[in-house]
């Protein structure tokens, strides 16, 4: 087993979960995703809020 297998395996599991239904699985899974980005590639981009059409 190599180190990088845990990384691999948080990355995958994290992938996983952003497309959870449920909004806090979602969100701490996008933040680990933020944070691995900067430890690991050091280039942190928030991701653009997604605006709610009110219809009007």
């Amino acid at each position: 087993e190599y180190p990088c297998d845990h990384y691999t395996s948080v990355i995958n599991v994290s992938l996983m979960n952003t497309g959870c239904p449920r909004a806090p699985v979602q969100d701490a899974a996008i933040q680990l995703l933020q944070l691995l980005d900067q430890r690991f590639f050091g280039n942190v981009r928030p991701l653009p809020a997604a605006e709610l059409d009110s219809g009007t």
